[in-house]
């Protein structure tokens, strides 16, 4: 049996340069919940609920049907990837009730609808219950299954935004470059010059197209952590910002050329974020999901949750190995959270690895903190 947390046992006493995401642009588990009365109690811990998003014109009202289905015998579907945010307000129909639903959460629904046929989705703002926190706990033990379950993810970057378009058809462009570079398997990479671009197709280094190809690689959903899981576990992903979409394989690809070949030197285009998230990808399906936890919460402790939980449930789904009787409890505290896990760990694997974590402790967020406990919250 699995078992949960026991706050009562006793016990021995990388990060990215860029801004941090505002409030409004991370994904929050405590976030405004949407105002419905559809939800009915799960039948059983083992079945999910799936989003019908009706068809309609594009300025026509959202209108969707909520589903029940056991894991066990699931239609087609895709599973949806993308930052929360704080705003909300807009509304949509759910099995003919009114559900207010964050900002980015509608347009992304608007940018995904068909004008024809319904599209099948899992969307964890509205297929789980978020005011029913027991569910809530219950429906994150099951996020590995959903997203590899599902068909493929959908990662939604956010809408249009000046430049969006220009980025994305450059990213497509360089992939087409790596491909033919990968056909010349007895050629080291090579540092590119202002004069290569050119010569190669591609804008000049003072292009706006290479900022707004940055701007792709920073939009906020690559900061999130639960991504991480999201991308990693799915067969397949789809990129979509604005009105512009490519495969996630193609994505990465074109960011491993850039680092390759030292664009960023002359471009001013640093594809980390996207080359850091392929390789827990490429990690994960080396290893069958047989990989350590501390590692990859070392990885990565500079990921954002609002929820600070959620730097350790998150990646769970990932570590089999470590996680088997290790149930999240969005029900306890953030420290007890943090200490359980320790705890949990220390007896687990039967050496004081965690250690190796724990921060000066003049940083630390959590004062509370037993000295043997990291402050996860600390980046």
């Amino acid at each position: 049996m699995r078992k949960r947390f026991n706050p009562n046992v006793k016990f021995l006493s990388l990060t990215y340069d860029r801004n941090t995401p505002k409030g409004d642009q991370i994904r929050k588990t405590d976030e405004p919940r949407p105002t419905t009365t559809c939800y009915q109690r799960l039948p059983s811990q083992q079945s999910i609920r799936l989003l019908c998003l009706r068809p309609g014109a594009e300025n026509s009202p959202i209108e969707t049907i909520l589903s029940t289905y056991p894991l066990t015998n699931l239609p087609s579907y895709e599973a949806l990837s993308y930052c929360w945010g704080t705003r909300s307000g807009s509304s949509i129909t759910c099995n003919s009730h009114s559900m207010t639903i964050q900002e980015n959460l509608y347009h992304a629904l608007r940018a995904l609808r068909r004008h024809d046929v319904e599209r099948i989705l899992w969307v964890d703002a509205v297929c789980i219950n978020q005011s029913d926190i027991d569910e809530r706990t219950s429906q994150v033990q099951l996020m590995r299954q959903i997203y590899q379950y599902s068909t493929r993810a959908v990662i939604w970057l956010g809408g249009h935004f000046q430049g969006s378009n220009e980025g994305v058809d450059l990213l497509l462009r360089i992939h087409k470059l790596a491909l033919k570079d990968d056909n010349q398997i007895n050629t080291p990479a090579q540092a590119l010059t202002p004069d290569d671009l050119l010569k190669l197709g591609l804008p000049s280094m003072d292009s706006t197209g290479w900022g707004s190809l940055d701007a792709i690689f920073w939009r906020p959903w690559f900061t999130r952590v639960w991504i991480i899981q999201e991308l990693t576990v799915s067969k397949d992903a789809l990129v979509i910002c604005g009105d512009r979409s490519i495969p996630w394989a193609d994505l990465a690809h074109a960011a491993r050329f850039i680092l390759q070949h030292s664009l960023t030197a002359i471009t001013q285009v640093d594809p980390r974020p996207a080359t850091k998230l392929e390789k827990f990808r490429q990690a994960y399906l080396t290893c069958k999901g047989d990989q350590p936890l501390l590692p990859l919460l070392l990885e990565a402790r500079d990921a954002f949750a609002t929820n600070d939980r959620d730097k350790v449930f998150a990646l769970m789904g990932l570590s089999e190995r470590d996680t088997f009787s290790f149930v999240p409890d969005y029900s306890l505290s953030i420290e007890v959270v943090f200490i359980e896990f320790s705890k949990y760990h220390i007896e687990k694997t039967g050496t004081l690895d965690i250690l190796s974590a724990v921060e000066d402790h003049s940083y630390r967020l959590k004062k509370k903190l037993p000295s043997w406990v990291p402050d996860w919250e600390v980046h």
